[in-house]
């Protein structure tokens, strides 16, 4: 009989340790369990698209400085789009033809200058005059556009720029701009024109024909519109900026904007 009782005894205390036992694995797991199922935090958005709005907002603000003939402006603007979303092509190309235009050797003469080329492609013209050094590039700028209004040409170094609006008012068109760079030889014109002109504006592209001379027509797809063309040693371009419109609806003002610079030098 005591050894039954002794037997029931140690049954009775081995199924309260099994239970014990138990009880801890549940609060253990209880516990560490929610851990363990927990997602791991995802970490805060890094502010991507805010990067890439605010990169495209300085370059937009930097076109506009050009425009304005504030090349100096116009260069920390693109830096700073630069720093913002360093994958901004755009703004490094537009960084590069600024560096380009007012670098060293900017203002100096080839010691052999290209030779035109014959034809109407971009690059190449046969107008003699327009090999010409002009030290008053104002020669070559707009006088008497028709159907446009315009300030007083700004010129900085070799580049003279002018800002204006259409007459009448046209919905949608904020600005139109016309520059000459002196590229010093036909080459160099035409290098600007498909490293600068052709690159930033790589969207609606199409030819136009302005004084004989084929001109590249572009948009960069949100806000500008522009005409580039090559007569011998210059590059020609005219900046059209709208608001609440498709810049590629801007073709037919800039093309007629462009027609505004003279054929030939004025002097």
């Amino acid at each position: 009989m005591a050894a039954d009782r002794a037997s029931r005894t140690k049954a009775l205390w081995s199924g309260a340790a099994t239970v014990a036992v138990l009880a801890v694995v549940l609060i253990v797991l209880g516990l560490f369990g929610p851990l363990r199922s927990r997602p791991a935090s995802t970490p805060a958005p890094t502010g991507e698209a805010s990067t890439t709005v605010t990169g495209q907002t300085l370059y937009n603000q930097a076109l506009e400085a050009q425009a304005s003939g504030e090349t100096t402006r116009a260069a920390e603007l693109a830096q700073a789009a630069l720093v913002a979303d360093p994958s901004n092509a755009a703004a490094q190309g537009l960084l590069d033809s600024l560096n380009a235009s007012s670098g060293p050797g900017a203002g100096t003469e080839p010691s052999e200058p290209s030779a035109p080329s014959t034809g109407t492609a971009p690059g190449s013209v046969s107008d003699a005059a327009f090999l010409k050094k002009y030290d008053d590039l104002a020669s070559l700028m707009p006088t008497r556009p028709i159907g446009f209004s315009f300030d007083r040409p700004v010129q900085l170094g070799s580049d003279m720029t002018v800002s204006g609006a259409v007459v009448p008012r046209e919905p949608g068109i904020t600005k139109v701009t016309w520059t000459v760079h002196d590229m010093k030889s036909p080459s160099g014109a035409a290098s600007f024109v498909t490293k600068t002109s052709k690159q930033l504006f790589s969207k609606n592209v199409a030819s136009v024909t302005i004084h004989g001379v084929r001109a590249h027509f572009g948009t960069d797809g949100t806000r500008f519109a522009t005409v580039a063309f090559v007569r011998g040693r210059y590059a020609f371009e005219v900046l059209v900026s709208v608001e609440g419109m498709s810049p590629k609806a801007a073709k037919a003002i800039a093309t007629k904007a462009a027609t505004a610079f003279p054929a030939t030098p004025s002097q």
